[in-house]
């Protein structure tokens, strides 16, 4: 299975090397149709999935109820890099999810 190293098979190898890129991440940037499997019960909570990183929903549909504070509905061009919300740290990386 893909992501058998995350959770059953992981080594502690493998784990130090999850946690590190987790550690490095300053933002996260995902389509609706993540947003919308994952928040709530059952998904990631009150937190992005990975924890308290700022994560960025691109979207062509405003979102009709109130989310945690966390995420940031992106419903327009993306915002130039000198007006990027200033809890995105400009040092840490970004990650990308995106479905098939």
């Amino acid at each position: 299975m893909l992501h058998d190293w995350i959770f059953d098979a992981a080594t502690d190898e493998d784990r130090a090397l999850l946690q590190e890129m987790i550690d490095g991440v300053g933002a996260i940037v995902m389509g609706r149709t993540s947003f919308d499997k994952n928040e709530g019960d059952g998904g990631w909570g009150d937190a992005g999935p990975v924890g308290d990183t700022p994560c960025f929903v691109v979207t062509h549909r405003e979102p009709t109820t109130s989310n945690p504070s966390i995420y940031t509905f992106v419903t327009t061009a993306w915002p130039a890099r000198s007006s990027r919300p200033r809890r995105w740290p400009a040092t840490r990386s970004s990650a990308c999810t995106a479905r098939p």
